[in-house]
């Protein structure tokens, strides 16, 4: 059994890096070797690992999510790892004093492998670790084992995220680690509104989009994993509305070829993706699909 360790942040505190034990303990950086339940989101978790001075590798499930980072001015120094990237890249970054690395979990072991021995001067952070086990579980089965099986050589690992998976259905790598919860004095439930719709649910979205756009000047955020029902959606506003246009509505879904083709088809063939709202660019419309769930920092004015 791992040594279980609660870490309690008094409601002063917004940030882990910000926590006391954090910066005195661990000298400004996340605990090592160990399953980190920090328990909120937003609170600067994987921020720490790729703006301290320690050499790190943060590992996420998907590319929009390193984009996400790297797009903000202060992840400019992080080196995005992908498919696409080359051992040469890689050892130029190094050589002009980079030091953090944000790579899909796809992507480790090829890092690992373009960094040779200096792996061992870089610790590994799997971020959203949950998604890990899904991988495991169904989804990506083989990339997931291949993660477990590269982070042998690293300085240390660690895996974190808001929403652990339960100790007894950890993969065995994981279960050798210790465990650190944080416990946030501040943090509350939030109040959600929760509805049963019994049948047509792109209705019942669109008159609540409706009832927003009529009385308040908020940005609408709409969580809806399917491109058939967000089109049927659209087309249902814009004909409410008829000064809506597509180029006013923020549309977040996986670049793949299949969503470009389908959304091209239906919203027209130009049509583009939009981007994480970071403050300036925002639009009042948002949809996001499962791409944007987790781990994306979105900033709405």
């Amino acid at each position: 059994m791992s040594n279980i360790r609660t870490i309690k942040v008094p409601s002063d505190y917004l940030y882990i890096s910000d926590v006391p034990e954090i910066i005195k303990e661990f000298n400004n950086d996340l605990p090592h070797n160990a399953v980190i339940d920090k328990q909120v989101t937003g609170v600067g978790g994987s921020h720490i690992a790729l703006c301290n001075n320690e050499p790190y590798v943060v590992a996420v499930h998907m590319l929009r999510m390193i984009d996400n980072k790297v797009n903000q001015d202060h992840y400019k120094h992080v080196m995005k790892v992908s498919g696409d990237t080359t051992r040469e890249q890689v050892n130029q970054y190094l050589e002009s004093g980079g030091k953090k690395f944000l790579v899909t979990y796809d992507s480790v072991p090829k890092l690992k492998d373009f960094l040779g021995r200096r792996v061992q001067d870089f610790r590994l952070l799997v971020d959203e670790f949950h998604k890990l086990i899904q991988y495991l579980g169904s989804f990506k089965p083989t990339v997931g084992v291949k993660l477990l099986e590269n982070q042998e050589g690293f300085k240390s690992v660690s895996y974190m995220t808001a929403t652990p998976t339960k100790y007894e259905y950890l993969p065995t790598p994981m279960r050798e680690l210790d465990i650190i919860e944080f416990k946030w004095e501040n943090a509350r439930t939030p109040n959600l509104s929760h509805s049963f719709i019994a049948k047509n649910i792109t209705e019942s979205a669109l008159s609540t989009i409706l009832d927003v756009l009529d009385n308040t000047n908020n940005e609408i955020y709409v969580f809806y994993n399917s491109k058939k029902n967000v089109v049927s959606l659209i087309k249902k506003l814009r004909s409410c509305k008829t000064d809506i246009k597509i180029e006013d509505i923020n549309i977040l879904f996986a670049d793949s070829d299949v969503n470009t083709k389908f959304f091209r088809k239906h919203l027209g063939k130009g049509f583009q993706y939009g981007e994480f709202p970071n403050g300036e660019n925002n639009k009042r419309i948002n949809f996001i699909s499962s791409m944007g769930y987790e781990g994306s920092d979105f900033f709405p004015n």
